[in-house]
């Protein structure tokens, strides 16, 4: 079977071999990227990028969409911004409604540099989008997102907006039709608002940093659509370093994360609360942290690392977090644990978490590592940037991660498909995207001694071809051969003995595809 892709995908094939996909190749730095799952139709996804990290009037987006569980994406012509009325759109969330809409904020620089929030609605699961609600308050950070899905909620499609201005933080308020409701001052914070929904009592929790030393988390708790404070409650605290950390950005962020469990199962309406905070004896280097609530926020436990390696001088930050509808809870976050203390090589990594975040099966996401002082130069001491994200449905999760890996340490987006029901949880395949070669699913599958490979390029291209076992030792190979727009189908003899193997494509030296396949 034959079938396009605008975007190229590249499939995780096997532990002992590669587990990451390039989203797509491109020179122009991508971070700090949003994405999210249709709950109608699981195989709609979404993800929100930005490029001119260093320029306000450079910046905007880059809107990728899949309709096949990301198998194959597509790339929406809207950047961000109408461009006669604003000159650079940035910090993007995005999130999906009940009835299947993706809905969008960000940044917009006006002309005139005033930043305002903005949001925008897609109801073709990504490819063209309207402007529905513009702000009138400057905002100076990410305007995060949450939407109230819940069937039972008393405030069922309501949206909720913690903006940071110039003076304070507010929780804007929209309802179903992204019309302003009003907007409620938070008691206390300066910056980095996370916010969810309980879905069955329509309670909204946020969480906010004062900026201090050490910076102060607060988890507040609204009722009444987000018109009434019930309480206002510190989390924990962290040693300041919001604008140098040595060794991971110039202007690193704590990367604080509320998570709701709304599965129903035994930890229905549990607040997570993840971090990156240093470590206990020395500062300038961190752990991921989770914290949680069986209590609506009033209470929380004491914070402790989510993952195995508590050397010191090792570093793991950045996580991002996300609780599946059965109730299983997935962190994310890079990680220095393969390395010596001090080194600056960087890993990605996934903790899974089926007894409410007691435990985690940790897994390395990343086929090569990246070097990050290399990075941060790259990116103008911006790093890869704070926020990143993942989804999943209750069998598998696709976790996405900004990567400057090679010597240039361009920052393209990577990601990784993970089964959560193989008993150890195992990546399951990988890949890249890349704007120039589409490639179809290999047939048949399993396989006895031939394979087809279809697949069509925008313009011509150098593409070569290896089988790989489940060991990681290369079985076939074939050189580069160069391979002129259109269709294509690859056709390989192969005798091999019965077991699991990879597909590996790649063009001028980077990963297009590696998809597992079985042989009879």
């Amino acid at each position: 079977m034959r079938y396009q892709i605008i975007l190229l995908l590249t499939l995780v094939t096997l532990q002992a071999y590669g587990q990451d996909n390039i989203l797509r190749d491109t020179d122009l730095s991508q971070a700090e990227f949003s994405v999210a799952m249709n709950p109608l139709d699981s195989n709609n996804i979404v993800l929100v990028t930005m490029h001119g990290f260093d320029d306000v009037s450079d910046s905007y987006f880059s809107i990728y969409f899949s309709n096949d569980f990301g198998r194959s994406w597509n790339i929406s012509e809207f950047d961000g911004f109408d461009e006669d009325l604003y000159v650079g759109a940035g910090d993007p969330v995005i999130k999906f409604d009940a009835q299947g809409a993706a809905i969008l904020t960000g940044l917009a620089a006006t002309v005139g540099f005033d930043i305002i929030s903005i949001v925008y609605k897609s109801v073709d699961g990504g490819l063209t989008w309207t402007t529905e609600y513009t702000g009138t308050n400057t905002s100076v950070d990410k305007p995060w997102l949450a939407i109230d899905n819940g069937r039972s909620s008393p405030h069922s499609g309501n949206v909720y907006i913690p903006i940071v201005d110039i003076f304070n933080v507010n929780l804007t308020r929209l309802d179903n039709s992204l019309t302003l409701v009003g907007t409620t001052p938070f008691p206390e914070g300066d910056q980095i608002p996370s916010v969810v929904i309980n879905e069955s009592t329509g309670d909204v929790f946020t969480s906010v940093i004062t900026l201090d030393n050490p910076n102060v988390f607060y988890c507040q708790q609204w009722q009444d659509g987000g018109r009434t404070l019930v309480h206002s409650t510190v989390i924990d605290s962290t040693f300041d370093f919001t604008f140098n950390a040595p060794d991971v950005s110039q202007r690193y962020q704590p990367t604080p994360y509320l998570a709701i469990d709304n599965s129903g199962g035994p930890y229905d309406g549990r607040l997570y609360f993840s971090f990156t905070a240093s470590e206990e004896n020395n500062p300038r280097y961190f752990n991921v942290h989770l914290a949680w609530s069986d209590d609506n926020g009033l209470t929380w436990t004491s914070a402790k690392p989510v993952h195995s390696d508590l050397r010191e001088e090792v570093q793991q930050f950045y996580s991002s977090s996300y609780v599946t509808d059965d109730g299983t809870l997935i962190l994310d976050w890079y990680d220095r644990t393969n390395y010596e203390p001090g080194s600056s090589l960087t890993d990605f990594y996934m903790g899974i978490s089926y007894d409410g975040g007691e435990s985690f099966n940790e897994l390395q996401l990343n086929s090569e590592p990246m070097d990050f002082n290399l990075v941060s130069q790259a990116g103008f001491g911006f790093g890869i940037g704070e926020y990143h994200g993942l989804v999943s449905t209750n069998t598998t999760a696709i976790s996405f991660w900004s990567d400057g890996r090679g010597t240039e340490a361009n920052q393209n987006i990577y990601y990784a498909r993970v089964n959560l029901r193989d008993g150890v949880s195992s990546v399951a395949e990988y890949g890249m995207i890349n704007p120039d070669i589409h490639i179809s699913d290999i047939y048949p599958n399993p396989v006895e001694n031939e394979i087809s490979l279809p697949f069509s390029t925008e313009q011509t291209k150098d593409i070569s071809w290896q089988i790989v076992s489940a060991e990681g030792k290369i079985l076939y190979q074939d050189p580069a051969q160069s391979y002129s727009a259109g269709l294509h189908q690859l056709d390989l003899e192969v005798e091999l003995p019965t077991g699991v193997y990879a597909l590996v494509v790649r063009s001028e030296g980077w990963l297009v595809r590696s998809q597992v396949f079985v042989a009879e």
